[in-house]
Order: C-alpha cells, then sequence, then structure tokens
C-alpha cells in the first residue's frame, strides 16, 4: 500500500507540476479572480503585457486597472458571473504601468462552491487598432466617393449648363425665323464657315419638316465673305429644301459673295435670288397666292 501511495503522489505531483508548466508559459493571460474582486492567481504573461509586478495585480482590486470609461460594463458582467453565468468575448481597456491601455478580451467561468471565478484574457490591441484603421479608412473612402458623386453631378450640371447655353449661341448665331405663314426665314451674319452652314443646313431642314413651310429664305444681307466649300453647302441647303417640298430663295448676296458662287461653274438657272429679304418674302407671299387661286 505505501508503494501504491507513493506512486499516486508522485503522479499527481507531476501532473501538477505539468500544470503550473503551462501556466507559466501561457501566451494568453490566466487569472483566478475572487468573487469580490481581486486576483488571486495570475500568469506571468500578466507581468509582460501589463507591466505592472504579480504583487501589485494582486495588491489592489482589479477594477483599479479597468479604463474608467469601461468599468460599469465591467461591474455589470462580473455580477453576471458571480450569479453563475458565463462571461464570452468582454473586451474593456487594462492600465498598463506606463500610462498606456491595453485591449483584452475576457472569457470566465465561476466556481461558487470556491467562491472564485477563473478567467482568461487575450490581449487583442493590435487587432483592434487595425479594425478602427480599416474603419477610418472606409469613412475616409465613402466621404471620398460621396464627394466624387458630389462632383459628378456637379459636373454633369455644368456640362447640362454648356449645352444650353451653346444652343442658346447656335440660334443666336442663325435664327430660324417664322415671318408668315409657311416663311421661314434665316438671317445669316458674319463669317460662314463649312461648319456654321452645316448647323444651318440641319437646322433649317428640320423646321421645314416640322413647320410645314413652303418656303425658306436664306439671307444673305449680313454675310461679306465665303469660301468656295461654304457656298457650295449654302447652294446643297436650297437644293435639300426643295426635296422636302419646299422652295429656297437667297436674297441680300453681295457682290463678292456672288462671286465665289459663281466661281463654282454649278448650274445656277434654278436658284431663286431676290436682292433683299423684303423683295424674297413679297416674291413667296405672291406665289403662295397664286397657288392658292389655282
Amino acid at each position: 500500500m505505501d508503494g501504491a501511495a507513493h506512486a499516486d503522489r508522485a503522479v499527481v505531483h507531476g501532473e501538477a507540476n505539468a500544470y503550473k508548466r503551462f501556466f507559466e508559459m501561457a501566451i494568453d493571460l490566466f487569472a483566478v479572480a475572487t468573487m469580490d474582486g481581486y486576483f488571486k492567481l495570475l500568469s506571468p504573461s500578466f507581468e509582460r503585457v501589463l507591466e505592472h509586478t504579480y504583487e501589485e495585480l494582486l495588491a489592489r482590486p482589479f477594477l483599479d486597472f479597468v479604463h474608467p470609461d469601461d468599468q460599469p460594463a465591467t461591474v455589470a458582467v462580473v455580477e453576471k458571473v458571480q450569479n453563475g453565468a458565463l462571461l464570452v468575448d468582454f473586451q474593456n481597456r487594462y492600465r498598463c504601468k506606463s500610462g498606456v491601455y491595453r485591449w483584452l478580451d475576457w472569457t470566465a467561468k465561476p466556481d461558487a462552491d470556491r467562491g472564485l471565478m477563473f478567467c482568461t484574457a487575450r490581449d487583442v490591441t493590435e487587432k483592434i487598432r487595425l479594425e478602427q484603421e480599416l474603419s477610418a479608412s472606409v469613412a475616409q473612402l465613402r466621404t471620398t466617393a460621396t464627394a466624387l458623386e458630389d462632383n459628378n453631378r456637379q459636373l454633369a450640371s455644368q456640362l447640362a449648363l454648356i449645352d444650353r447655353q451653346r444652343e442658346v449661341i447656335r440660334n443666336l448665331e442663325t435664327p430660324i425665323i417664322q415671318v408668315w405663314d409657311r416663311v421661314l426665314t434665316v438671317p445669316m451674319m458674319g463669317v460662314v464657315d463649312s461648319g456654321r452652314a452645316a448647323r444651318v443646313m440641319d437646322d433649317l431642314l428640320a423646321a421645314v419638316t416640322r413647320d410645314g413651310a413652303r418656303f425658306a429664305i436664306l439671307d444673305l444681307t449680313g454675310v461679306e465673305i465665303v469660301d468656295t466649300a461654304t457656298a457650295a453647302h449654302l447652294l446643297s441647303l436650297i437644293n435639300a429644301v426643295r426635296l422636302l417640298g419646299a422652295e429656297g430663295i437667297i436674297t441680300g448676296i453681295r457682290p463678292n459673295v456672288a462671286h465665289t458662287v459663281v466661281s463654282l461653274g454649278l448650274d445656277l438657272s434654278s436658284i431663286i435670288a431676290k436682292s433683299n429679304l423684303r423683295e424674297g418674302l413679297a416674291f413667296a407671299i405672291r406665289r403662295m397666292s397664286a397657288d392658292e387661286k389655282r
């Protein structure tokens, strides 16, 4: 019996040493605390993480080391553990000897018979710092995205305004005016290049179709110079108007413009030309009156 008892004691002693060695080598923080709020036993990792000595940590209530903002929540969860609840994933901040605070993630289980709490904690300071940095980055990205959306809306609004202004300028540049029932006139002024002549063709043909015009008067009184390409474009415009079932009339041609038109060597016999806008309008009215009497 003595031999068996000695062997049992050896096994128990060996297991105790193994548990002690595991306790001392643990990376996480292991603690035994009393129900009245004091640490009773701590793994060496507490000294490494919190920098306080073993004796300093046991001499004061553990709540003294908790960040003031976290103390109410800590008191609440300790009361739950005292009443038999299992604590999992509770986080609070503990003050180090240097004055900085480190985040600890706690798990605790009560032993009511002995009036103790068995606790483990993990230092999650770096994890929380990274989460906070990530949250800040996400918030910044959202702010940037919102700013970009606002900028895009402002840009779209500005582009729409530019388009409207361009349309106004375009209409002012070469307005299409209904001077009589089914008679349109396009008073052109200044320098007329091929691009402007092409825009006039598009707008005038659309207006002839939309309004069912019988005559379209192209008034060149205010035009002093055109190049050969532009002159060809204007003559093409008159022919295009005719294809839509209307008649084109050119009025107010200046001598140098007439010279450019003639230099093209085109057949101008079908072109109706009048000296001024008044003569062109009178011609259109007479023709429509004659057509109605037929």
